[in-house]
């Protein structure tokens, strides 16, 4: 399992041109994301231990197993 923490602002539209078929490629919008931290939570390969690990900006990569 992963969750991931942070916010996401708006960027502008998006419009891309088609590939010459004479449609238009698909159009939306863009975001810019700001992660401010992602977790990923498993089982080590014996499955005998909950393996989390957590990146922040501040704290770098951790990691942590528990019985």
């Amino acid at each position: 399992e992963a969750k991931i923490a942070g916010t996401a602002a708006p960027a502008g539209a998006v419009t891309a041109h088609g590939d010459g078929d004479g449609e238009d490629g698909p159009q939306g919008e863009s975001f810019v994301a700001d992660i401010t931290e992602v977790v990923v939570t498993g089982l080590n390969p014996e499955a005998t231990l909950l393996v989390v690990e957590w990146w922040t900006p501040a704290g770098g990569l951790q990691r942590v197993e528990r019985e």
